[in-house]
């Protein structure tokens, strides 16, 4: 898991493209945020140290839009918050479904 982790530290995340810290680094906050809200929640601890671990797959031809944070609701248009909005999707068959738009 630790190799998982450390190897995130390598993805830009198209959804969060400003944050400055490395993705561990986030990945151990939240652990540690939930750790001290809930103490004798273990589990509840370990997931969110490994909420963003399915990120990985970006490194194996899984596309970003499937994989990281930015949210959407099928049958509605993209955010135009969302930083790379016209990228990111850019592959998402959703997009040019005419029953989506």
């Amino acid at each position: 898991m630790r190799d998982a982790l450390e190897r995130l530290n390598e993805l830009v995340d198209e959804s969060d493209p400003d944050v400055d810290i490395p993705n561990i680094v986030h990945a151990f906050q939240t652990a540690e945020r939930i750790r001290k809200d809930y103490p004798e929640d273990d589990w509840f601890q370990l997931t969110g140290l490994i909420h963003d671990a399915g990120k990985v797959m970006a490194f194996y031809g899984e596309p970003q839009w499937c994989v990281v944070g930015d949210t959407f609701v099928v049958g509605c248009n993209w955010s135009d918050n969302i930083v790379y909005r016209d990228t990111s999707f850019r592959n998402n068959v959703d997009g040019k479904n005419p029953k989506y738009k």
